[in-house]
């Protein structure tokens, strides 16, 4: 088994490392999983999104005190586009958080139901990336 890592991504890292002695990544403050984990049955029964929603990632959990939750981000909500750039997983979600700096502005798009919304989110400090900079130091 393999992977790979974007090379704009370990620039980018390599950068920080050399300015700044450690990697600062920006969050929304959510815990999340992919819609195309969750059955369609579970995706009309407990979402209630429109069956033209296909791709995004659920909050599963939105922490206290945290941009998202000042946004009014809440759980089972479906994120499908950050900016102007759709998002299908996780992945695709935390890439185009990474191409962000802590204290950028990003408009979120998601569906609350069958009902599409928007939200304007400053990121944060990714925590565990604080919690893996202060267990090197």
């Amino acid at each position: 088994m393999g992977f790979a890592i974007p090379s704009n991504d370990v620039v980018n890292v390599i950068n920080q490392l050399e300015k700044d002695g450690k990697v600062t990544r920006p969050a929304l403050g959510i815990t999340m999983v992919d819609l195309s984990a969750v059955s369609t049955q579970q995706q009309e029964q407990v979402l209630k999104i429109p069956t033209s929603v296909t791709n995004g990632v659920i909050v599963t959990n939105v922490q206290a005190a945290t941009p998202a939750e000042k946004a009014g981000l809440k759980q089972y909500d479906v994120i499908t586009k950050i900016d102007d750039t759709e998002v299908s997983s996780g992945v695709e979600l935390q890439t185009a958080l990474y191409k962000k700096k802590v204290g950028d502005s990003v408009k979120v798009t998601y569906y609350r139901g069958s009902e599409e919304k928007t939200a304007t989110v400053e990121l944060t400090i990714d925590q565990s990336s604080l919690k893996q900079n202060n267990s090197n130091e």
